[in-house]
């Protein structure tokens, strides 16, 4: 199947892949809505972009439900899946003929055998290829920024200003109650400290400060639809701690 699609649509679907959705599945409009709009994009973009899908077959829109839902067919993980393609090769330019005639000689068995096994041994059917895609996508949906995010998501509950802090241990114990390791919360503290969004003091105990630019950088509009969709990861992990329900980034 090939369509042309505009690149609201193709995001859109993009978006439903990337949140590990098989044919079938279904997903809320208001939940793609959340990082759509992160992103600066209007709601009026989206609804021509569902419009266009929808059109095409590539989703049905189920209104008889509390939420509208979004459901993704068959022709949508399709066409998600599909890959531009490739340029034409510049047309190769003909060669003068030669005068003497050419004899072409069979290759050696040799070449012949791995030739075939080298046929036999190609990539597998497209639906498989599809499938370990939206696998790895749903491994990879803990990113570093999505880490990082929730860290700043925890200094806006407790309305830090720049300068403010944070004891290690209530950051730590928050973590864990998101269901995440001490080496990932190591390894986004790490980054965070070195983009300058946090600094750490360590007397008389482990502090967590807040910097201007990291005070900035949570409260700032996503700068794409891919940063949008990590702050929506984010704000789904900060709804799993038991303290962050008045947390204005964590209601729905």
């Amino acid at each position: 199947m090939s369509l042309r699609l505009d690149p609201a649509a193709t995001i859109v679907l993009h978006l439903m892949l990337a949140r590990g959705m098989l044919i079938g599945d279904r997903i809320k409009l208001s939940i793609l809505n959340v990082s759509w709009e992160e992103s600066g994009r209007s709601k009026h973009e989206l609804n021509l972009a569902i419009a266009q899908l929808q059109r095409h077959q590539l989703v049905r829109v189920h209104l008889n439900t509390p939420s509208t839902m979004l459901e993704l067919t068959p022709s949508g993980v399709e066409v998600g899946h599909q890959k531009p393609a490739p340029a034409p090769a510049p047309a190769a330019q003909p060669k003068p003929r030669s005068s003497k005639p050419r004899v072409r000689r069979a290759p050696p068995m040799a070449q012949r055998a791995a030739s075939q096994a080298a046929d036999s041994s190609s990539a597998p059917p497209a639906r498989s290829l599809e499938h370990a895609s939206v696998f790895r996508s749903r491994d990879a949906e803990l990113t570093p920024r999505v880490m990082q995010l929730s860290i700043l998501g925890l200094t806006h509950h407790y309305r830090l200003a720049a300068g403010g802090s944070l004891p290690f241990e209530t950051i730590r114990a928050h973590w864990f109650e998101m269901g995440l390791s001490e080496p990932d919360l190591l390894y986004a503290l790490d980054g965070l400290i070195n983009s300058g969004d946090i600094q750490t003091r360590s007397q008389p105990r482990e502090l967590i400060i807040l910097t201007a630019r990291g005070q900035q950088r949570y409260q700032s509009l996503a700068a794409d639809l891919d940063e949008g969709l990590d702050r929506w990861r984010a704000k789904k992990l900060l709804r799993r701690t038991k303290n962050l329900g008045a947390l204005p980034a964590a209601c729905a």
